[in-house]
């Protein structure tokens, strides 16, 4: 939908409609880029610097991750 991602909880039925600063950082973790990269994007995008580009891509992630809808991964 235009570039916004909607996620779905198959085992719940529940779904969770992203904003686009979201759905960027949803994106671009599924296409496995590095937060660093991410981070750059956003900072470019949206002409923010920091901490605060920072803060937002771990508030997502870890809503995502108390969600169930995003499972963290050993590199290994």
């Amino acid at each position: 939908m235009d570039g916004l991602v909607v996620a779905i909880d198959t085992s719940t039925g529940e779904y969770y409609s992203l904003n686009q600063t979201a759905s960027i950082i949803w994106q671009s973790i599924a296409g496995q880029r590095k937060l660093e990269d991410i981070h750059k994007e956003l900072a470019a995008e949206y002409q923010v610097e920091g901490l605060e580009v920072e803060q937002e891509i771990k508030a997502c992630i870890n809503e995502w991750l108390s969600f169930g809808i995003m499972q963290q991964v050993d590199a290994t």
